[in-house]
């Protein structure tokens, strides 16, 4: 599985909050732990390594030292990193969560204004050779400008290739997006958006809670046509998710959800999941009972985490005994 997208760091700093400083009435936090992770498109990666996939990662980074600790990260979760690039005037994009108490209480982005011209040219350049006999490809896109038209239009022409090779070799492509509809002319398989970028592409107040539901299934058509893909799974946090498919088949899932304030990145382990179980060949019902069941695995897990088929395996394993071995 190919991974194309905006690539982050998270870092999660922790401590003890006993004073306000002098200068403001701002609280003190006293950091006991700092600890960096995968974020982004990376945390989809670890998700799909973690649960037994064959990984590579395509994106872009800077030289500075939160490039190469992400990088170093994705080589020892045994991804393959030849298509993750790094271009001296790029910031590698990093999310700090500082936090006391389980309680998140301030994050801090640092990422670049611009990606540089020529370094998405080398990413665009280099997107055809990155999807040669992958199974599925995964579209991360977050809006940091990694995945802007040079490089969209390579895959699509990269896409147009492997099926005009092969017809019918064309991978899996899913894609996750703050905005999906500029992947349109690519006819994905399948699209997640959330409830909030639901609301935005039909530009309406979803309602809170379960009514949220049928207000999506009833724009399941304008979903469609507006993201061009074969299936639209709207992923609604508590709520579960609900798929929604031109033939009127639609498929409810069900989340456990946590009270967990540090949870971070669910969603980058249910659509790895989905990605994953659907390029194992699961139906799409069952690929997304399987996601569902991974997303509430790491929920219940402080800061950005992943699932792994250990755990995914003893989760399922706790509601009926029929669950079968490898």
């Amino acid at each position: 599985i190919l991974v194309l997208g905006d690539v982050m760091l998270d870092g999660w700093w922790s401590g003890s909050i006993e004073r306000l400083c002098r200068e403001a009435p701002a609280p003190v936090v006293d950091i006991q732990s700092r600890e960096s992770v995968p974020g982004g498109a990376a945390n989809t990666a670890m998700n799909l390594a973690a649960l037994g996939a064959r990984v590579s990662v395509a994106g872009i980074i800077g030289t500075d030292d939160a490039g190469a600790d992400l990088r170093n990260q994705l080589v020892a979760a045994g991804i393959d990193v030849t298509y993750l690039l790094d271009h001296p005037d790029m910031v590698t994009t990093t999310k700090i969560r500082i936090s006391s108490g389980g309680q998140v209480m301030l994050r801090i982005d640092d990422s670049a204004g611009s990606v540089p011209a020529e370094a998405l040219a080398e990413l665009a350049a280099s997107v055809r050779a990155a999807v040669e006999h992958r199974q599925a490809v995964m579209v991360c896109d977050y809006g940091t400008g990694v995945l802007a038209d040079p490089v969209r239009r390579s895959l699509a022409d990269a896409l147009a290739g492997r099926d005009r090779a092969e017809p019918g070799a064309r991978p899996l492509l899913v894609v996750d997006s703050h905005d999906p509809r500029p992947w349109a002319p690519l006819h994905p398989d399948l699209v997640t958006p959330n409830a909030q970028e639901t609301a935005r592409m039909l530009d309406l107040r979803l309602p809170d809670g379960q009514e949220r539901v049928a207000e999506v299934g009833r724009h399941a058509g304008t979903l469609l046509e507006a993201t061009g893909a074969a299936a639209v799974v709207v992923t609604l946090d508590r709520d579960g998710t609900v798929l929604l498919r031109p033939d009127g088949v639609t498929h409810r899932t069900w989340a456990r959800p946590a009270a967990e304030k540090q949870a971070s990145g669910a969603g980058d382990t249910f659509v790895a999941a989905l990605t994953l179980a659907r390029s194992a060949g699961l139906p799409l019902t069952a690929s997304l009972d399987l996601a569902q069941s991974a997303a509430d695995v790491v929920v219940h897990q402080p800061g950005t985490s992943v699932c792994s088929t250990a755990q995914l395996s003893r989760y399922l394993k706790a509601f009926a005994d029929t669950a079968l071995d490898a």
